[in-house]
């Protein structure tokens, strides 16, 4: 496996706070973990709108994309939504494809 941005598979983050994952609109902004993070909207696909934390990624993983659990938006009962950093809007993350679990 390559670590050359844009290569190589998604990373599937797995943790067991807030951190990282996806936050809809809903949130207030002392939910969010401190100190202040970074957070990206993810466009298109099943979370679009959302907002994800991506302070624990580094920019190779960010370049690999990042699969998110989408659960029933996903096309793949129990997969996972690839998102990738949006090429001309450094701000997003622009949705790529599912994947099987």
């Amino acid at each position: 496996m390559s670590d050359t941005p844009g290569n190589g598979e998604p990373i599937r983050p797995s943790w067991p706070t807030l951190s990282g994952l996806p936050l809809g609109p809903g949130w207030e902004p002392d939910l969010w973990p401190e100190p202040a993070t970074d957070r990206l909207e993810l466009l298109a696909g099943p979370l679009d709108g959302l907002h994800l934390d991506v302070t624990p990624f580094t920019p190779t993983e960010l370049a690999r994309g990042i699969a998110l659990e989408a659960g029933d938006g996903c096309a793949y009962p129990g997969g996972f939504s690839v998102y990738r950093r949006h090429p001309e809007d450094p701000d997003r993350m622009r949705w790529e494809r599912d994947t099987p679990p």
